[in-house]
């Protein structure tokens, strides 16, 4: 979230989606590639974030801030 904030969207989906195969949860977020669309992807990684922080019982920093 932090890299989307600082280098926008289109940058981060463009290195994340060659290395899909690496994690489940970025395969299932940015799979439609190029197309995937940023209010969806966005959705997405705060759902991803908020089960992460339920089940570390907020070990996770700070609920993170999107300006986009």
């Amino acid at each position: 979230m932090h890299l989307i904030d600082h280098e926008g969207f289109e940058f981060v989906r463009d290195h994340v989606t060659p290395a899909l195969g690496c994690d489940t949860a970025l395969k299932v977020i940015f799979g439609s590639g190029h197309n995937t669309e940023w209010r969806n992807a966005r959705k997405a990684l705060l759902s991803y974030f908020n089960e992460l922080d339920s089940k570390t019982k907020g070990l996770l920093t700070p609920h993170p801030v999107i300006r986009r």
